[in-house]
Formats: C-alpha cells, structure tokens, sequence
C-alpha cells in the first residue's frame, strides 16, 4: 500500500518538477534580447549541432515556431531580422516564415481571422501559410470544403492570402490537382483566384506537403527533380486554356531555374513557348523573382537579366517585379540600396521604380515616418513617389 502512495506522489513530483522547470525556462528565454535569441537559433541549427537529416532552413523554422508561440509574432520576426545579419541562408525565409505561422497559431488558434489579417507579410506570406497549414490539420477529418476555402482569408484578402491556399488545397485533396482547382474556383476575386490556382500548382512543382504527406516520393523536393519534371509540368500548362493556365504558367519557372542552370536567358527562352501571352509574361516575371532572390538582390545582376530581352516595357516591369520582391524581403530599414537602385535608372523608368516603392510600402503597411526617412534621400523630384502620395 505505501509503494503505491509512493509511486502515485513520486510520478505527481515529477510532474511538478517538470512543469516548473519549463516555467523557467520559459521566464528566461522570454526575456533576452532579439540579438540574444538570434545568436542562440544560429548555433542551434548549425552544421555542428543540427540533426543530419534537418536542413538549415528546415531547422529554423522549428525553432522560429517556439519563438513565435512563447514571445509573438513582432518578437520572432524581430529575431528573424537580426539573423538574416548573421547568416545570409536566412534571408530565404519563406519557410521559416512557416514557424512563425505555427507557432502564432499554436498561441491562440481560437482567433484565427485575426490572426491570419495581422500576419506579417513578409517573406512572401509564409507566415499565412503555416496558420492555414496547422488549420486545416484541425478540421473534421482534416478536409477543406469549398465554404472553408471561401471564407479562410475573409471578405478583404491581405496580397496574395489564397497563395497558400492553393498549396494546402493540393495536400488537403491528396494531389488531385483537379479538385484543389476546383476549390479555388470559388474565389470571386479575379486575383484571390489566380494566386490559389499558382499556390495549388507551386506545390506540385516544390512538393515540400506533398512529401511529408506521403503523397509523392521524398525525392521529389530535390532540385534535380524538379529540373527533370520540367516536361511534365509544361504539358499540364498546356492542358488549360484560361486562368489557370497562366497561373501555371507563373509557377513553370521553379523547375527551369534548375533545368537551365539559373541562366536567365534559357529560363526567358522556355517562357516564350507559353501558347499565352499572358503565359508568357507570367512565366518571365517569375523568372526574375526567383533569379534576384537567389542573387541577394544585387543590382548589377538585376540590371543584367533586365535588359537581355531588349524590349523596354520588358525592362520596366523587371525593374518593378525586382523592387516588389527585395522589399517583401527585406525590412525597410535596410532598403537604402533600392532607393540608390531608382536613382540610377535612365529617367524613363525612375519614376516608375519610385512609384513601385511607394506601392509596395503602404501595402504592406509600412509606418508613415519608416517610409519617409527611406524616401528622404530620393531625388527631391521624386520624393512624393517614393512615399506613395
């Protein structure tokens, strides 16, 4: 009887124990600067110390969802923008983004419109996507309906929401591309629709859920793959004929990137066999994106690959994808050299590059007075334009 008393009291200790441990460590970590948890995750996912099988990127997203889920979200992309200072890998933070998502979600899952309109929209919505990840792995039987796919970014989408959409519809269908498509359909919005189609088919071509699903062989999400299901995926471009063919069409690039070898004019080559012209568009505005982001947004590059098509409206939209993508990216603070990238362009497109600025920053949602100290070394007669008015 009395080892029974025992064994019941010692199990509640250690219960005890365990609980108050936590606390601390929670109480201690909750505490330390951005600066110091930022050097904490960069030692934990180093090559020394991370599982073998984890890649970096992988690692940091698990830790970025304890972040988020103890401190919030301001505090873990806080952390996430002293990193990128420390380890350039991280600037690639859409998946990392990802963790935030998860952990903001695990915080306070029960308010979730809210939190998916106060997401942070950096890093190209990843934080979006990992709340949309874990809600639909909450619901009955884990399905998305057609009222669930209507309703999960609300009335007055934030950008591209439905993006990640698509790309749980895709898993949440068991890859039956058909049905994920037919799910986004309802999407009254021209725009909300094309960025679930893109979403839906980005994921059959980088099948990162579709893996850890088991829906598709793991080698699938190698780069090397992807390069040789470039055929597959060019003949189910061409299997449609509207939207969604030029939402397929945007996505092809995530394979011609490695097919060609990042050379940008193979990539722009392939764009031009899109039956659409609208395809084709699509297709090289997606090339950039994905070339400048792998180049760290370096402006000599990005006047490079700018100007190889020789056609000037091409060159202007190129410019304009490149502001777009480096200051999703980027926080404004450190967008000095995008100003200085304006500056520097034949006064045929500086007004528009300027404009785009503007654009980008009020979209997001930028501060007022973040905007204008960014602005204030403009070319005074581009001032205006570069704050957005």
């Amino acid at each position: 009887m009395k080892k029974t008393v025992y064994k019941k009291y010692r199990h509640f200790l250690i219960i005890t124990i365990g609980i108050i441990l936590a606390f601390l460590i929670y109480q201690k970590f909750s505490h330390i600067s951005a600066e110091e948890t930022a050097t904490m995750v960069e030692e934990i996912c180093s090559d020394e110390n991370r599982i073998n099988d984890t890649n970096i990127i992988s690692c940091y997203a698990k830790e970025f969802e304890k972040i988020a889920y103890q401190n919030g979200q301001g505090y873990a992309f806080g952390t996430l923008h002293v990193l990128q200072g420390i380890d350039p890998d991280s600037k690639n933070c859409h998946f990392i983004a990802h963790g935030i998502g998860w952990g903001i979600y695990k915080r306070n899952s029960s308010d979730r419109p809210n939190l998916m309109a106060a997401s942070n929209s950096e890093c190209s919505y990843g934080t979006q996507m990992g709340i949309i990840e874990l809600y639909a792995a909450s619901l009955p039987e884990k399905k998305f309906t057609k009222d669930i796919v209507s309703d999960i970014c609300g009335d007055k989408p934030r950008g591209n929401c439905n993006h990640a959409v698509g790309h749980v519809a895709l898993a949440e269908t068991g890859n039956d591309m058909g049905r994920a498509l037919e799910l986004c359909s309802v999407l009254r919005d021209k725009q909300q629709r094309m960025s679930c189609f893109s979403g839906a088919f980005m994921e059959y071509i980088m099948p990162f859920n579709l893996a850890d699903h088991g829906l598709v062989p793991e080698s699938w999400k190698s780069p090397i793959v992807r390069a040789d299901r470039l055929d597959d995926m060019e003949q189910l471009c061409r299997s449609y004929d509207d939207e969604r063919a030029a939402s397929c069409w945007d996505q092809i690039s995530f394979s011609t990137f490695f097919k060609f070898n990042q050379d940008p004019k193979s990539m722009f080559d392939f764009c031009n066999r899109s039956p659409l012209q609208e395809g084709v568009k699509r297709c090289k505005y997606r090339a950039v994106d994905i070339l400048v982001l792998d180049r760290n947004f370096e402006t000599d590059y990005v006047k490079r690959i700018c100007t190889i098509e020789h056609d000037s409206n091409f060159e202007r939209n190129c410019y304009l994808v490149f502001i777009r993508s480096s200051l999703y990216t980027i926080k404004p603070q450190e967008a000095s050299n995008i100003v200085n990238f304006c500056s520097s362009l034949d006064k045929k497109f500086s007004s528009a590059c300027f404009e785009q600025i503007g654009s980008v920053l009020r979209e997001k949602q930028v501060a007022e007075d973040e905007i204008k100290k960014l602005c204030q070394t403009a070319p005074i007669e581009f001032g205006n334009l570069c704050i957005g008015r």
